[in-house]
């Protein structure tokens, strides 16, 4: 990642960072910095990381469906 990026606060709690030029999000961070994320696409080889689970299933679209083996939690899960 070479060149400016610019954060916005989305929330109280989550500031996203992102290209100015062509607006590709880069990461979100909370704002406590207690967690960040960055975007799967930033990285020279994306299937390097293989998913572990799925969060945040109860906020899902209805249509989707995961049906991969991969445990699902609701909200986050368990540490």
């Amino acid at each position: 990642l070479t060149g400016p990026t610019v954060g916005h606060a989305t929330s109280a709690r989550l500031q996203r960072v992102f290209c100015p030029a062509c607006g590709c999000r880069i990461m979100a961070s909370r704002t406590d910095g207690s967690r960040s994320g960055l975007a799967l696409a930033l990285f020279d080889d994306p299937e390097a990381f293989r998913p572990e689970c799925h969060m945040f299933t109860a906020e899902k679209v209805s249509w989707l469906v995961l049906a991969d083996g991969l445990p699902q939690y609701p909200g986050r899960p368990p540490d």
